[in-house]
C-alpha cells in the first residue's frame, strides 16, 4: 500500500524529496503526525495524501447553527409576525500538509411543524433574518460548501428549534 502511494505522489511530483513524501503521507495518515502505539502513525489515506500532493483542498466544510433568537411578539391577535434571526458558525477546517479554501456559501434548511426540510436561504453572511409564524415549530440545519466544492454532509439531527408562541 506505502510503496503504491508513495509511486502515485512520485507520478504526480516527481521532484518531491523523499522526506517530503514521507511526512505527507504521515500528516495524513489517521494518526494525523503523531505515533500511535500498536498503529504507528495511523491509517493511510491516500486520497487525503493525493490531494496535498496535488495542492488542493479535499477537506468538506465545517457549519452549524450557533443560536436562534425571536424577536416581537408573535401572536395572532397584534397582526404582527416576529422576526427570526438564526446566527451561523462556519469553517473550512485546517489539517497539516493541506490546503484549504475557505468556505464559499452557507445553505439554510428548514422544516416547519415536522415537514420535510427545504433550503429557506444560501447566504455568505454570518446570519440570517426571515418573518416567522406564530403557532409553529421550527427545525434548522446548515450545509456550507467551500470554494473548492467540497460540500458538508447533511447532519443526522437538526442544529436548533424553536417554537413561536
Amino acid at each position: 500500500q506505502i510503496a503504491g502511494l508513495v509511486a502515485l505522489i512520485r507520478s504526480i511530483r516527481p521532484r518531491m524529496p523523499a522526506r517530503k513524501v514521507v511526512r505527507l503521507i504521515k500528516l495524513t495518515a489517521s494518526g494525523r503526525g503523531h505515533y500511535i502505539g500498536g498503529l504507528g502513525w495511523g491509517v493511510v489515506d491516500a486520497h487525503a495524501a493525493l490531494g496535498a500532493a496535488l495542492y488542493r483542498d479535499i477537506t468538506p466544510p465545517v457549519s452549524r447553527v450557533r443560536s436562534v433568537r425571536v424577536r416581537g411578539r408573535a401572536g395572532v391577535a397584534s397582526g404582527r409576525r416576529p422576526r427570526v434571526t438564526v446566527r451561523l458558525k462556519r469553517f473550512d477546517p485546517r489539517r497539516p500538509a493541506m490546503p484549504t479554501s475557505g468556505v464559499r456559501v452557507v445553505n439554510l434548511f428548514v422544516s416547519v411543524n415536522g415537514r420535510r426540510f427545504h433550503r429557506l436561504r444560501k447566504t455568505k453572511r454570518r446570519r440570517i433574518r426571515f418573518r416567522g409564524r406564530a403557532g409553529r415549530r421550527y427545525r434548522f440545519y446548515t450545509r456550507a460548501v467551500d470554494r473548492a466544492g467540497n460540500r458538508e454532509a447533511r447532519p443526522a439531527k437538526p442544529d436548533a428549534a424553536l417554537k413561536l408562541g
